[in-house]
């Protein structure tokens, strides 16, 4: 055979072979748009989060000139074997590079996993400012002052974020930096003598470690340990547990975020305790409102709560007679007087406590005495608006006329009634305002803003006089900041 019939075979060969290679690769480019016939990834995260298919025309019969941008959006949530490629993806990784294909998930030392969004907590990256610190205390402090007056024991809890506890499974890549958040609040909170559980010190004398390693939350004995502390700050016994525990194995949230198909389990504890059961529509501890009764209970609870309070359910449940907790948010404090609980709970994830400055509860403002000197033209706002059964009064003091622990106030009246002085909560603003008493206003984004809420149906004139009041920290006298005419 000839040099030039030996040149031609191999060149047949080697258009052989990339033609086979080219057929392969489209085929692997085809499989998931062509499998989306017969197959529909659930995604993994939440199957509301997916994109629907978008339509050619508008409701108003204009065309969808984002149409192939909507359609890409769409295949991106939906395409075959989506999870198994995340899953791999997330395999490989994990196993290999030790790091992360999504935000959401941290890949620690050992087998731990965090979550993603307390990455800014454990690097110390947005401190709490001495201001917002003043608002949390504030505002938990009128939740409890309101609790106590309508006969019920409060009692406020941080649940940790699992690196704040455990930063020594953090990975190396992603150091961690003083957090004096929580050291601040705590000693702030102290001051003003709210009751509040501080489970930082309570899991800090912990030799074992309870929380889970692929889960955001503490394990059933963390669970446990937390629900005795809640009981004995609220001035109830220990919760009985029966002395058999079985084993028992759970999958965390972390690891079906990170591995959607192959997620795998981590050993748990199950305790059995005290008779109990949903009551209403409750059916699951993941209801948004979960109600319980309880034969062997004593007293009522009403506990506002997050996740971690999911595996806390179980064991509190027993203990009363009946309990409502909610995952609502703002909360609504004003169920406390239709309820009458004996025990109110708050607990509030350590990444979210900034919530407590940003969205205070529902609750009618209280009134007081002041005495006013002087009033200052300032570029303070103040404006209104109906939300539900409430006329909620929001703005915010010019902070070259407000001081970092200064109170402030608002007063209402009009030609029917006389002047009544209310105590706001003391809040984080983010608003923009457009146009207030017909003077544009800039954007507000102030820690010095407030929010009080009043009963609409009180409020039987069309236009009032308001103003809002700062009173100093150093003891002088309070002055007014604004004065403003709403009508509704």
């Amino acid at each position: 055979m000839s040099d030039w019939e030996n040149a031609g075979g191999k060149g047949g060969r080697r258009k052989g072979a990339l033609y086979v290679f080219a057929v392969l690769f489209l085929v692997l480019c085809l499989v998931p748009f062509v499998g989306m016939i017969w197959t529909d990834d659930a995604p993994a995260t939440d199957e509301d989060s997916r994109s629907a298919f978008p339509a050619l025309q508008e409701e108003d019969g204009s065309y969808n000139l984002y149409f192939l941008s909507n359609l890409g959006d769409y295949f991106e949530d939906h395409f075959a074997y989506r999870n198994l490629a995340i899953d791999a993806n997330a395999r490989l990784r994990a196993g290999i590079f030790k790091t992360s294909p999504t935000e959401q998930v941290i890949v620690g030392r050992d087998g731990w996993l965090f979550y993603g969004n307390t990455l800014s907590d454990f690097r110390a990256s947005a401190p709490l400012s001495e201001r917002e610190i003043h608002n949390i205390t504030f505002n938990l402090s009128l939740m409890q002052g309101y609790t106590n007056a309508m006969g019920a024991e409060f009692v406020v809890t941080i649940a940790p974020n699992k690196n704040s506890l455990y930063p020594a499974y953090m990975p190396y890549y992603l150091p961690g930096a003083q957090n004096n958040n929580m050291a601040l609040l705590g000693a702030s909170l102290a001051a003003e003598e709210v009751n509040y559980l501080n489970l930082f010190e309570l899991f800090g004398t912990q030799s074992e470690e309870l929380y889970f390693q692929t889960d955001t939350h503490w394990t059933t004995e963390g669970a446990l340990l937390v629900t005795d502390a809640l009981l004995a700050a609220s001035r109830k016994s220990k919760v009985t547990v029966a002395p058999e525990a079985e084993e028992a194995t759970m999958t965390g949230d972390l690891e079906r975020m990170l591995y959607p198909i192959t997620a795998g389990t981590e050993q748990s504890t199950a305790y059995t305790t005290g008779n109990w059961q949903f009551t209403g529509a409750s059916t699951s501890v993941e209801d948004d409102i979960a109600t319980t009764s309880s034969t062997g209970g004593d007293g009522s609870l009403l506990m506002f709560r997050d996740s971690f309070a999911n595996t806390l359910i179980p064991y509190l449940a027993p203990e009363f007679s009946r309990a409502e907790f909610s995952k609502m948010i703002p909360y609504n404090f004003t169920q406390i007087a239709d309820l009458k609980p004996s025990v109110v709970i708050v607990e509030r994830a350590e990444r979210h406590i900034n919530l407590f400055a940003e969205s205070p509860p529902f609750l009618y403002a209280p009134t007081t005495g002041l005495v006013t000197k002087g009033e200052l033209d300032t570029e303070s706002f103040i404006d209104w608006r109906i939300d539900g059964d409430f006329r909620v009064l929001e703005g915010s003091v010019d902070e070259n006329h407000i001081d970092t622990l200064d109170i402030i106030y608002v007063s209402l009246e009009s030609r029917q009634t006389e002047q009544v002085i209310y105590v706001p909560f003391q809040v984080n603003i983010l608003a923009n305002p457009g146009e207030t008493q017909g003077t544009p206003i800039q954007p507000i984004n102030s820690q010095y803003g407030f929010r009080l809420f009043l009963d609409e149906r009180t409020l039987t004139d069309v236009e009032y006089t308001v103003k809002v009041i700062v009173e100093p920290s150093n003891g002088n006298a309070a002055y007014i900041v604004k004065t403003a005419t709403l009508k509704k």
